[in-house]
């Protein structure tokens, strides 16, 4: 049989030729009705990130659309972060509590011009008592903080988020693309011994290096996070500080924030993180790309800085963290104290 036009083989099969005279077939899921019924294509629709609506219809996603529905151009300026996840996060949005600064001595001073910008206090509590380990009072919350490394020039600014570890509520932010690296550490350090010693994820490449440096030999800061070797299922600690792979461009970072944002695990509080988590958009190719850089080099994309990548690193902190730093029990009165003796010298003598 020859193909000299487009052709129907028969339903979901179709085959037209090219000017080199090779046949294309075009083969539709419908093609195997067995082998994928109606419950297993809704099953890839939900898979690969297609939304069923309240009317029963669905929301596909471009990955379904392109893998499919051979629509290969169909994640070209898809938003990376669903508006929706943006949208919820709009009630959680506030001015920040105070900003601060470093003064001429090194020290943070509260500054109604300060280039950081505070969202929650370091000696705040969980949201209810429910949210305490049973029997404590107050907690000292832990914190991690993702800094991303521009090159201090243009739209690619120095930033960190910081977000606490037990709700991944933001707390702190900064950006500035007026900063050296070497004072982009020091602010860095200063900052995090404020809120509860946190644990900084810094990015390694580049100018991110000497910040390291600033950070660890001359100021001797020691909760730096460590990067990790993933084997199989094992993922293990090295002595090389800080992250050593892309940023926005690194599926292992911005999926985990893109599943915190859809799964509402995170709350943000700075409105131009979330105006920022809006703008990033997949190109032709499905790589994630700033809107503003549509047309630049890989180069530049790579070089391109906001505090997105800082909230997307702070995650990445977290997650090496317990929820709290310290927990504060209750001060037992005497007589039971006495009780809680008795009961750990019967557990000892059962055990």
């Amino acid at each position: 049989m020859r193909i000299d036009r487009e052709t129907i083989l028969f339903h979901g099969m179709t085959a037209w030729p090219t000017s080199r005279d090779i046949v294309v077939v075009d083969l539709d899921p419908e093609a195997d009705p067995i082998g994928l019924p109606p419950a297993v294509i809704d099953q890839e629709k939900r898979r690969l990130g297609s939304v069923l609506n309240d009317d029963g219809t669905w929301r596909l996603s471009w990955k379904y659309r392109k893998e499919y529905l051979r629509d290969f151009d169909a994640q070209t300026g898809v938003p990376v972060f669903e508006p929706e996840w943006i949208d919820a996060q709009k009630p959680n949005l506030r001015n920040p509590l105070y900003c601060i600064d470093l003064d001429e001595s090194g020290r943070l001073v509260r500054r109604e011009r300060g280039r950081v910008r505070v969202y929650a206090e370091p000696s705040s509590q969980p949201g209810s008592e429910q949210q305490l380990p049973a029997g404590a009072v107050r907690v000292t919350r832990a914190v991690g903080i993702g800094c991303d490394v521009g090159l201090g020039t243009g739209s690619s600014d120095t930033t960190f988020v910081g977000m606490f570890v037990d709700n991944r509520e933001q707390c702190v932010e900064f950006n500035s693309n007026r900063i050296t690296p070497n004072d982009f550490g020091r602010l860095v350090v200063a900052v995090a011994i404020y809120f509860n010693n946190a644990l900084v994820c810094c990015v390694r490449k580049m100018h991110g290096l000497t910040v390291i440096r600033t950070m660890r030999d001359e100021l001797n800061y020691a909760y730096l996070w460590h990067s990790r070797i993933e084997s199989g299922m094992v993922t293990r600690p090295t002595d090389q500080l800080g992250w050593g792979g892309g940023e926005m461009t690194d599926e292992r970072l911005v999926d985990p924030l893109r599943d915190a944002l859809d799964k509402r695990n995170m709350i943000i509080r700075s409105t131009l993180l979330a105006r920022q988590l809006s703008e990033y958009i997949f190109d032709d190719q499905g790589r994630i790309i700033h809107q503003s850089l549509a047309h630049e080099s890989e180069a530049v994309r790579e070089q391109h800085g906001d505090v997105v990548a800082g909230g997307a690193l702070s995650l990445k902190a977290c997650c090496d963290l317990p929820k709290f730093r310290a927990v504060h029990q209750r001060e037992l009165t005497p007589m039971q104290k006495a009780l809680q003796a008795e009961a750990n010298k019967k557990k000892s003598v059962w055990s």
